[in-house]
């Protein structure tokens, strides 16, 4: 008898050191997180000016209109040393964007999250952005598409520090990305397209292609790629986006 209440108790205490920094984890993230949205547009940091708040409000309204997708945005004063990835999933769980339509409707988990923290204290590399989707926008919105949209499209306005045009820039990429995707001819929507400003049929630059590949390799194979930093988001250095949390 003594030997089982031993086991049930050795058992019980292994339980409590998975369970109990997760929950603790959990509650940590949930507290950076306000209880619902106040609308698809949630500008908790106060970093957007009105009138690409506005145009940014109109616009996913429009998308939602249009396909039944969701696409929210988020800014949060800051996330303290959590991951934007972890922060922009409880999001969606929590609020549950795209969740609202029937098991087996094209909308189901048809929702998208961007959420934007600015820098703290002006100080580059203490800024995240993050877009994560739900199960039902993962083909659509993928992770080179992501890339883009971080890079080229709202990249120069983040390192001004200009959070509402890059905001704005980002969901009118986003949304036309989404309304293609499910087929819908309203321009309003479609008509946003980003522009490559790459380098196109340089020599030199296909030569470097091989060797760019060749050292991506390498770092994949060394471990380099696989560290949780990888998926930090802190803005100019890493993937955008994640997988779905439906």
């Amino acid at each position: 008898m003594n030997g089982t209440r031993a086991k049930a108790t050795a058992l019980l205490a292994v339980l409590q050191l998975i369970v109990m920094p997760a929950w603790a984890q959990s509650r940590g993230v949930d507290s950076l997180i306000p209880a619902r949205p106040v609308g698809y547009v949630n500008d908790f940091a106060q970093i957007l000016d009105p009138a690409s708040a506005a145009a940014t409000e109109d616009l996913v309204r429009r998308l939602k209109t249009a396909t039944g997708a969701e696409l929210v945005v988020v800014t949060l004063p800051n996330i303290g040393d959590r991951d934007a990835s972890e922060v922009a999933r409880t999001i969606g769980r929590r609020w549950r964007v795209g969740e609202k339509a029937d098991i087996g409707d094209s909308t189901r988990n048809a929702g998208a999250i961007l959420l934007v923290v600015p820098r703290q204290n002006h100080k580059e590399g203490t800024g995240h952005v993050r877009i994560e989707t739900g199960f039902g926008l993962e083909g659509i919105v993928t992770d080179a598409a992501a890339g883009q949209i971080r890079d080229d499209v709202m990249g120069p306005d983040l390192k001004a520090e200009a959070y509402g045009p890059a905001v704005l820039k980002g969901v009118q990429v986003l949304s036309s990305r989404i309304a293609r995707g499910y087929g819908v001819s309203d321009t309003m929507l479609t008509r946003y397209q980003p522009q490559d400003n790459r380098a196109r049929g340089s020599p030199v630059g296909s030569n470097l292609i091989p060797i760019l590949f060749f050292i991506v390799f390498i770092l994949l194979a060394s471990g380099a790629g696989g560290r949780r930093r990888r998926r930090s988001g802190v803005y100019w250095g890493g993937p955008w986006i994640g997988g779905g949390w439906g």
